[in-house]
């Protein structure tokens, strides 16, 4: 169930409207990606990648939260990762690490698509309906690496077994915290409520350990344990119901490329 409410208006504090930072790291852009019918980045492809199959992604065990975990940014305030927005009580959290989802080490990936979504806990059409979860993909943060992720809309990726076209509009957040999937927040001292999430359909997110980090950029420290965080309902409305998924599906995902 649909609701999109002030959807598109946070879209454009949060993507587009956000000032371009010259030569120096931005955060979420615009940026377009050129994908093949197999769901390849032709600008990415890395021809040995197209011989490794998919392993069978599992979601990793619940691990205990540190609730005095601060941001993990020197840019951004100390706070707890508790919060009703949180690790919300109505969605069921499937916790992942970057190498059960990508298939490599972050911060790497294969050449082809991986999707995002109810599809991710077990690589399958069937997983849980996405007003039901979220993904929480875990990663360390690595001195002077800077990554982006291009996203897509659904499309079909045969070789990893996505078979169908089921799009909706995800809200990504890159926390300390697993399933913080706070508010945005463009006037926030904490920048992770400040540059580091974002609605997502076709965009391109950008963050890591940069040495000369711009405004909107998501810096990281190197060393410390992060998440990507991804749910498809709109910010305030995690109540287990609520979807963004398009066209009335109950299963919906976005198609993404780290790089």
């Amino acid at each position: 169930m649909r609701d999109v409410g002030s959807f598109v208006l946070l879209a454009c504090s949060l993507v587009a409207c956000a000032s371009p930072a010259s030569t120096r790291d931005a955060g979420a852009s615009a940026d377009a990606s050129t994908f093949d019918a197999s769901g390849r980045d032709a600008a990415a492809f890395d021809a040995s990648d197209d011989a490794t199959a998919p392993g069978d992604a599992r979601p990793a065990d619940a691990l205990d939260v540190d609730a005095s975990q601060d941001s993990g940014s020197d840019a951004g305030p100390t706070n707890a990762c508790v919060h009703p927005d949180i690790r919300p009580a109505a969605l069921t959290e499937y916790r992942m690490t970057w190498e059960q989802v990508f298939e490599r080490a972050y911060p790497d990936a294969p050449g082809y698509l991986v999707p995002l979504g109810s599809f991710t806990p077990e690589r399958s059409m069937s997983g849980p309906p996405s007003a039901s979860m979220y993904l929480a993909i875990e990663f360390t943060a690595l001195e002077g690496v800077r990554s982006r992720i291009s996203f897509a809309p659904s499309q079909p990726i045969a070789v990893v077994g996505y078979t169908q076209y089921r799009p909706g509009t995800a809200f990504v957040s890159i926390s300390p915290c697993p399933g913080d999937f706070r508010p945005p927040d463009p006037a926030s001292d904490d920048s992770f409520l400040r540059n580091c999430r974002a609605l997502i359909t076709g965009e391109t997110l950008n963050f890591g350990n940069s040495p000369d980090p711009a405004p909107h950029y998501c810096q990281l420290e190197a060393g410390r344990t992060y998440y990507l965080n991804v749910v498809f309902a709109p910010p305030g409305m995690l109540d287990g119901v609520t979807d963004s998924c398009d066209f009335d599906l109950d299963r919906c995902e976005v198609n993404s490329q780290p790089r």
